[in-house]
This record gives structure tokens, C-alpha cells and sequence, in this order.
């Protein structure tokens, strides 16, 4: 998500939010600019309500770089200048520094992350809590239970590979450099399986 302070104000100027769809292998635009918010797709534009009308079906983009190349042209005709977006851009939450060395190659969009305020893990971008662990107890963890749709591959779904990557994260050597580091190490194996499925 990229956004810009607006003139004079702490108000965003625009919004840009290259949103990835369950799967997470695809994805469209959510571009907020000038009070006007539109969804873009590989065929078009628009709000929720102008798709229902036109009886067309969204295409999302299915290329993560041509996507990218998509933001950039949309947002610099709006803007009126070039626009060019870092690869940092993949990486959902920047600041939050890799647990283990081999994570830092990891550009790939997260599809969970770990809340240290909450202690639990949420998926991204929907902040759903995933895996929680009640009176702090690792070997009891609640799982979301919630069912997902039909388009999600079996092997993808929350409800799937949440307790098989806890039973990961329980082994003793993912827990050597202490709980909050293997609970960051267990939200990425969460993205990963939900990206990948679990045999990947």
C-alpha cells in the first residue's frame, strides 16, 4: 500500500493498494484519489456497483511485475508525473525486521503476520486472527475455524495449514531463539502455505 499526505492536511492525498486475492497468486488495484475510489483489473475499471451493471466478470492481473507497471501508469496519469514503485514495495510490513537471514531474500507478499500487541496471528491484508495462544499457553492454540470458499485450494486454507505449521513451530529447534521469534517464523510458514499450499 503506497499512500501521500494531502495538501495542508494529515489526510492521504491518494491511496494505492496493489490487493492480492485469496489465492494470493493474483491481483487488482484499489486506487483512492481526489475523493473518486475505483478497483482496477486487466479489463477494466470502476466501483463494485459499475461491474454488476456492466455484467462483466473482474479479471485480476495475474503477474505481480505487469501489475506493478499497471499501478505505476494509472497513478502517474492521475498525478501527472512518473511514477515509479521500489521492489520494497512487496514486503508488507518493512520495518519488522527478519527473524533469520534466509527471510531477507523473502519479497513476496506476506499473507500472515505476527501481532505482538495481541499475541496472535493475523492474516494479511484482512486482518483476521488465524492462531492465538489463551493464558499464553503454546501448546494450546486457538485456531480461526471459520470455513472458506470452494476457490480456495484444500491445502491452502486457514483452517488446514494453521495447525499444521503450529505443529512446526512447536519442534525445539524453532524455538531456540525464544517464542516471539518463533511466533514471527511461524507467520511466515503460515504465508507460505497459504501462497503454496502444503506439500510446496
Amino acid at each position: 500500500m503506497l499512500m501521500t499526505p494531502g495538501p495542508g492536511n494529515s489526510n492521504p492525498g491518494f491511496s494505492l493498494i496493489i490487493q492480492a486475492v485469496p489465492s494470493g497468486t493474483a491481483w487488482y488495484l484499489d486506487l483512492a484519489i481526489g475523493g473518486r475510489h475505483e478497483r482496477f483489473f486487466t479489463n477494466g475499471c470502476g466501483q463494485e456497483s459499475d461491474w454488476r451493471r456492466s455484467r462483466q466478470v473482474p479479471q485480476p492481473f495475474t503477474d505481480l511485475e505487469l501489475t506493478k507497471r499497471a499501478a505505476e501508469g494509472k497513478l502517474g496519469r492521475r498525478l501527472n508525473r512518473l511514477v515509479r514503485i521500489s521492489p520494497q514495495v512487496e514486503l508488507y510490513c518493512p520495518c519488522d525486521v527478519p527473524v533469520y537471514d534466509y527471510l531477507k531474500s523473502d519479497v513476496e507478499f506476506a499473507r500472515a503476520r505476527y501481532d505482538a500487541q495481541t499475541d496472535s496471528i493475523c492474516s494479511v491484508p484482512e486482518d483476521r486472527g488465524l492462531v492465538s495462544w489463551p493464558k499464553g499457553d503454546l501448546q494450546r492454540p486457538r485456531f480461526d475455524t471459520r470455513r472458506e470458499g470452494a476457490h480456495i485450494p484444500v491445502d491452502c486454507r486457514w483452517q488446514t495449514i494453521c495447525p499444521k505449521a503450529h505443529e512446526e513451530f512447536l519442534k525445539t529447534h524453532n524455538q531456540r531463539s525464544g517464542p516471539e521469534h518463533a511466533k514471527r517464523w511461524l507467520a511466515w510458514l503460515i504465508s507460505e502455505y497459504r501462497k503454496y499450499g502444503l506439500n510446496s
